[in-house]
């Protein structure tokens, strides 16, 4: 049917964390360069406009792509340590 395989994935609660323990949410920030593998990039929702779900947690903040996807932001050194959760969208139905 020429439509590409629906594998869409999130990185829910992506947090930056300093030396000092201070985080901050990752998408405050806007990425220098994505690619993503089809479709664009959500942010803190699915395709469907729902929360991201992982293996039925839900998150408020993170990101929401079609696969292979990558996303890079310009980061200061201050950070040392990142968090988050990263898993198939189970909210996103059939096309999860």
């Amino acid at each position: 049917d020429g439509e590409p395989p629906k594998r869409w994935s999130d990185l829910g609660k992506p947090t930056l964390i300093d030396a000092e323990g201070r985080r901050v949410d990752l998408t405050t920030m806007v990425p220098d360069k994505r690619e993503i593998g089809w479709g664009r990039l959500f942010v803190n929702e699915n395709h469907r406009r729902k929360p991201l779900s992982i293996a039925g947690e839900t998150f408020d903040a993170g990101f929401f792509a079609h696969g292979p996807s990558m996303l890079c932001f310009e980061l200061d050194k201050e950070y040392a340590r990142f968090e988050a959760t990263v898993g198939i969208d189970t909210g996103a139905g059939a096309t999860g």
